[in-house]
Protein backbone atom coordinates (compact mmCIF):
# COMPACT_ATOMS: atom_id res chain seq x y z
CA UNK A 1 0.00 0.00 0.00
CA UNK A 2 3.01 2.34 0.17
CA UNK A 3 2.64 3.85 -3.35
CA UNK A 4 -1.09 4.26 -2.69
CA UNK A 5 -0.40 6.05 0.59
CA UNK A 6 1.97 8.44 -1.19
CA UNK A 7 -0.88 9.46 -3.50
CA UNK A 8 -3.29 9.82 -0.58
CA UNK A 9 -0.86 11.99 1.39
CA UNK A 10 -0.75 14.52 -1.43
CA UNK A 11 -4.39 15.31 -0.54
CA UNK A 12 -4.15 14.73 3.23
CA UNK A 13 -1.30 17.20 3.79
CA UNK A 14 -3.01 20.38 2.48
CA UNK A 15 -6.26 19.37 4.24
CA UNK A 16 -4.42 18.98 7.55
CA UNK A 17 -2.75 22.39 7.15
CA UNK A 18 -6.03 24.05 6.21
CA UNK A 19 -7.98 22.83 9.25
CA UNK A 20 -5.21 22.56 11.84
CA UNK A 21 -4.84 18.78 12.05
CA UNK A 22 -1.62 17.06 13.08
CA UNK A 23 -0.99 14.49 10.34
CA UNK A 24 0.09 11.17 11.84
CA UNK A 25 0.97 8.28 9.54
CA UNK A 26 0.80 4.87 11.15
CA UNK A 27 -1.18 1.70 11.38
CA UNK A 28 -0.76 0.79 15.04
CA UNK A 29 -0.15 -2.72 16.35
CA UNK A 30 -2.74 -5.18 15.07
CA UNK A 31 -1.72 -7.76 17.68
CA UNK A 32 -1.29 -10.45 15.05
CA UNK A 33 -4.74 -9.89 13.55
CA UNK A 34 -5.56 -8.52 10.11
CA UNK A 35 -3.61 -5.30 9.45
CA UNK A 36 -6.55 -2.88 9.60
CA UNK A 37 -7.09 -3.90 13.22
CA UNK A 38 -4.10 -1.68 14.01
CA UNK A 39 -6.26 1.45 13.74
CA UNK A 40 -8.12 0.52 16.95
CA UNK A 41 -5.23 0.82 19.48
CA UNK A 42 -3.80 3.75 17.49
CA UNK A 43 -7.07 5.69 17.72
CA UNK A 44 -7.41 4.88 21.40
CA UNK A 45 -3.91 6.14 22.12
CA UNK A 46 -4.38 9.37 20.15
CA UNK A 47 -7.69 10.16 21.84
CA UNK A 48 -5.74 10.59 25.09
CA UNK A 49 -4.04 13.67 23.64
CA UNK A 50 -6.48 15.17 21.12
CA UNK A 51 -10.00 16.58 21.24
CA UNK A 52 -10.87 14.87 17.94
CA UNK A 53 -9.20 12.15 15.90
CA UNK A 54 -9.95 11.39 12.26
CA UNK A 55 -8.87 8.09 10.75
CA UNK A 56 -8.62 7.94 6.93
CA UNK A 57 -7.60 4.75 5.09
CA UNK A 58 -4.58 4.95 2.80
CA UNK A 59 -6.78 4.31 -0.28
CA UNK A 60 -8.79 7.51 0.17
CA UNK A 61 -8.32 10.87 -1.57
CA UNK A 62 -9.70 14.18 -0.33
CA UNK A 63 -11.10 15.59 -3.57
CA UNK A 64 -13.07 18.50 -2.12
CA UNK A 65 -11.32 20.23 0.81
CA UNK A 66 -13.88 23.04 1.12
CA UNK A 67 -15.30 21.80 4.45
CA UNK A 68 -13.94 20.26 7.66
CA UNK A 69 -15.49 16.86 8.41
CA UNK A 70 -15.34 17.69 12.14
CA UNK A 71 -18.07 20.29 11.58
CA UNK A 72 -20.37 17.50 10.35
CA UNK A 73 -20.30 15.67 13.71
CA UNK A 74 -23.20 16.78 15.93
CA UNK A 75 -22.24 18.01 19.41
CA UNK A 76 -24.05 15.17 21.15
CA UNK A 77 -22.24 12.45 19.18
CA UNK A 78 -18.95 10.75 20.05
CA UNK A 79 -18.27 9.25 16.61
CA UNK A 80 -19.20 9.60 12.97
CA UNK A 81 -19.19 6.99 10.19
CA UNK A 82 -20.72 6.75 6.73
CA UNK A 83 -23.41 4.18 6.04
CA UNK A 84 -23.35 2.86 2.47
CA UNK A 85 -26.19 1.44 0.45
CA UNK A 86 -24.84 -1.55 -1.46
CA UNK A 87 -26.56 -2.76 -4.64
CA UNK A 88 -29.73 -0.97 -3.55
CA UNK A 89 -30.45 -3.68 -0.97
CA UNK A 90 -27.72 -3.80 1.66
CA UNK A 91 -26.69 -1.13 4.14
CA UNK A 92 -23.47 -1.08 6.17
CA UNK A 93 -21.13 1.40 7.86
CA UNK A 94 -17.53 1.55 6.71
CA UNK A 95 -14.52 2.32 8.92
CA UNK A 96 -12.34 3.71 6.13
CA UNK A 97 -13.23 7.22 7.32
CA UNK A 98 -13.86 7.30 11.07
CA UNK A 99 -14.20 10.46 13.15
CA UNK A 100 -13.98 10.16 16.94
CA UNK A 101 -14.36 12.80 19.64
CA UNK A 102 -12.44 12.63 22.92
CA UNK A 103 -15.21 11.20 25.08
CA UNK A 104 -15.45 8.24 27.50
CA UNK A 105 -17.89 6.64 25.04
CA UNK A 106 -15.24 6.68 22.30
CA UNK A 107 -12.64 4.77 24.30
CA UNK A 108 -15.31 2.39 25.60
CA UNK A 109 -16.47 1.71 22.05
CA UNK A 110 -12.92 1.09 20.80
CA UNK A 111 -12.34 -1.30 23.71
CA UNK A 112 -15.57 -3.10 22.83
CA UNK A 113 -14.51 -3.38 19.18
CA UNK A 114 -11.13 -4.83 20.19
CA UNK A 115 -12.67 -7.41 22.54
CA UNK A 116 -15.69 -8.34 20.40
CA UNK A 117 -15.74 -11.70 18.62
CA UNK A 118 -18.68 -11.60 16.21
CA UNK A 119 -18.39 -13.93 13.22
CA UNK A 120 -19.52 -13.26 9.67
CA UNK A 121 -18.12 -12.08 6.35
CA UNK A 122 -14.40 -12.98 6.10
CA UNK A 123 -11.77 -10.28 5.71
CA UNK A 124 -13.78 -7.47 7.31
CA UNK A 125 -11.74 -7.55 10.52
CA UNK A 126 -12.54 -4.64 12.87
CA UNK A 127 -15.30 -3.38 10.56
CA UNK A 128 -17.24 -6.58 11.21
CA UNK A 129 -17.13 -5.96 14.97
CA UNK A 130 -18.25 -2.36 14.50
CA UNK A 131 -21.20 -3.60 12.42
CA UNK A 132 -22.29 -6.05 15.11
CA UNK A 133 -21.91 -3.56 17.95
CA UNK A 134 -24.04 -1.04 16.04
CA UNK A 135 -26.74 -3.65 15.41
CA UNK A 136 -26.05 -4.60 11.79
CA UNK A 137 -25.96 -8.12 10.41
CA UNK A 138 -22.46 -9.54 9.94
CA UNK A 139 -23.26 -11.84 7.01
CA UNK A 140 -24.92 -11.08 3.70
CA UNK A 141 -27.16 -9.30 3.19
CA UNK A 142 -25.64 -6.62 5.45
CA UNK A 143 -28.33 -4.44 7.01
CA UNK A 144 -29.46 -2.89 10.32
CA UNK A 145 -31.21 -5.47 12.48
CA UNK A 146 -31.57 -4.09 16.00
CA UNK A 147 -31.04 -1.12 18.29
CA UNK A 148 -27.91 -1.14 20.47
CA UNK A 149 -26.61 1.20 23.15
CA UNK A 150 -23.84 2.40 20.83
CA UNK A 151 -26.23 3.83 18.24
CA UNK A 152 -27.03 6.75 20.51
CA UNK A 153 -24.02 8.96 20.03
CA UNK A 154 -23.10 7.57 16.59
CA UNK A 155 -23.70 9.94 13.68
CA UNK A 156 -24.26 8.53 10.21
CA UNK A 157 -22.44 11.09 8.10
CA UNK A 158 -23.33 12.08 4.56
CA UNK A 159 -22.01 9.59 2.02
CA UNK A 160 -19.85 12.29 0.40
CA UNK A 161 -17.44 11.92 3.35
CA UNK A 162 -16.61 8.34 2.28
CA UNK A 163 -17.78 7.91 -1.30
CA UNK A 164 -17.18 4.36 -2.51
CA UNK A 165 -17.54 3.54 -6.17
CA UNK A 166 -19.02 6.92 -7.11
CA UNK A 167 -16.71 8.01 -9.92
CA UNK A 168 -15.59 11.59 -9.39
CA UNK A 169 -18.13 12.18 -6.60
CA UNK A 170 -17.73 12.82 -2.92
CA UNK A 171 -15.58 15.04 -0.74
CA UNK A 172 -13.56 11.99 0.29
CA UNK A 173 -13.37 9.24 -2.34
CA UNK A 174 -12.56 5.72 -1.11
CA UNK A 175 -10.99 3.46 -3.75
CA UNK A 176 -12.23 0.27 -2.18
CA UNK A 177 -12.62 -3.22 -3.66
CA UNK A 178 -10.09 -2.68 -6.46
CA UNK A 179 -6.81 -4.24 -7.43
CA UNK A 180 -3.87 -2.03 -6.47
CA UNK A 181 -3.09 -1.43 -10.15
CA UNK A 182 -6.58 -0.08 -10.77
CA UNK A 183 -6.53 1.82 -7.48
CA UNK A 184 -3.31 3.67 -8.39
CA UNK A 185 -4.47 4.52 -11.92
CA UNK A 186 -7.83 5.83 -10.73
CA UNK A 187 -6.29 7.88 -7.93
CA UNK A 188 -3.75 9.38 -10.34
CA UNK A 189 -6.53 10.39 -12.73
CA UNK A 190 -8.57 12.01 -9.95
CA UNK A 191 -5.51 13.89 -8.71
CA UNK A 192 -5.22 15.48 -12.16
CA UNK A 193 -8.35 17.46 -11.28
CA UNK A 194 -6.73 19.00 -8.20
CA UNK A 195 -4.36 21.93 -7.84
CA UNK A 196 -1.81 23.10 -10.40
CA UNK A 197 -1.69 19.67 -12.05
CA UNK A 198 -5.24 20.00 -13.38
CA UNK A 199 -4.10 20.70 -16.93
CA UNK A 200 -5.11 17.60 -18.87
CA UNK A 201 -7.93 18.37 -21.30
CA UNK A 202 -11.29 16.63 -21.11
CA UNK A 203 -10.73 14.43 -24.19
CA UNK A 204 -7.36 13.14 -22.94
CA UNK A 205 -8.82 12.35 -19.52
CA UNK A 206 -11.71 10.53 -21.14
CA UNK A 207 -9.31 8.33 -23.09
CA UNK A 208 -7.30 7.59 -19.96
CA UNK A 209 -10.43 6.67 -18.00
CA UNK A 210 -11.63 4.31 -20.74
CA UNK A 211 -8.21 2.64 -20.75
CA UNK A 212 -8.26 2.40 -16.96
CA UNK A 213 -11.74 0.81 -16.99
CA UNK A 214 -10.55 -1.82 -19.47
CA UNK A 215 -7.66 -2.65 -17.14
CA UNK A 216 -10.13 -2.90 -14.26
CA UNK A 217 -12.49 -5.22 -16.10
CA UNK A 218 -9.62 -7.49 -17.08
CA UNK A 219 -8.21 -7.67 -13.56
CA UNK A 220 -11.68 -8.11 -12.04
CA UNK A 221 -12.45 -10.94 -14.46
CA UNK A 222 -9.14 -12.59 -13.59
CA UNK A 223 -9.83 -12.19 -9.86
CA UNK A 224 -13.36 -13.58 -10.22
CA UNK A 225 -11.98 -16.59 -12.12
CA UNK A 226 -9.46 -17.22 -9.36
CA UNK A 227 -12.14 -17.08 -6.67
CA UNK A 228 -14.32 -19.40 -8.73
CA UNK A 229 -11.53 -21.98 -9.03
CA UNK A 230 -10.67 -21.66 -5.34
CA UNK A 231 -14.28 -22.34 -4.38
CA UNK A 232 -14.54 -25.28 -6.77
CA UNK A 233 -11.33 -26.83 -5.47
CA UNK A 234 -12.34 -26.37 -1.83
CA UNK A 235 -15.74 -27.94 -2.45
CA UNK A 236 -17.85 -24.82 -1.86
CA UNK A 237 -19.52 -25.05 -5.24
CA UNK A 238 -20.70 -22.13 -7.35
CA UNK A 239 -19.80 -18.65 -6.05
Amino acid sequence: MEPILRLALSSFEPYARRYGYDLIVGSGDSGGRGPSWGKVPLLRRLLAGYDEVLWIDSDVLILDPSADIADALPDECFQGLVEHRISGVERAVNCGVWLLRSDPRSTAFLDAVWDHTAEGEPGMWENLQVLDLLGYSTSRPLRPLRETRWLEGTALLDETWNAIGAEGKGRFRHYSAMTNEHRIRTMQLDLLDLGPGATLDRRAKGLLRRWQRRIYLKTRHRADSTRYLDRRISGHGEP
